[in-house]
């Protein structure tokens, strides 16, 4: 996988490449949860649960499931990057005149581009 390059400034930026993981050690009081990058020593990407300080209007499954969500992002960016590049050149052939013939594959299309801009910082 490459790294997606976003734009800071003038300065290219890229996200640590994947794959991510969830490094935990924790129960309901105490411990701590990290996503971690591909390396060694592994890159620290972020903490979800920094170690004893988890907010008490959160449960443990809750971290946790944030956790997977975040480790999981750069598989889903690339994955959203194929499904729209697919998708691009199938509607290239669906397009009239007047537009999209259809306005539900559009939306979609056009929702996973702002979804993938937003990622990138765009």
């Amino acid at each position: 996988m490459s790294i997606v390059e976003t734009r800071v400034s003038d300065e290219k930026v890229g996200h640590t490449p994947g794959p991510w993981r969830v490094l935990e050690w924790a129960n309901e009081k105490k411990g701590y949860i990290a996503i971690v990058g591909p390396g060694k020593p592994e890159s620290h990407i972020c903490d979800v649960f920094p170690f004893g300080k988890r907010a008490e209007h959160q449960t443990l499954a809750e971290h946790t499931a944030n956790a997977r969500l975040i480790s999981a992002a750069p598989d889903m960016l690339a994955a959203l990057d194929r499904a729209l590049e697919i998708i691009g050149d199938n509607l290239a052939d669906q397009r009239t005149g007047d537009g999209w013939k259809t306005e539900e594959i559009r939306d979609a299309w056009l929702a996973g581009q702002a979804a993938v801009a937003k990622a990138r910082g765009r």
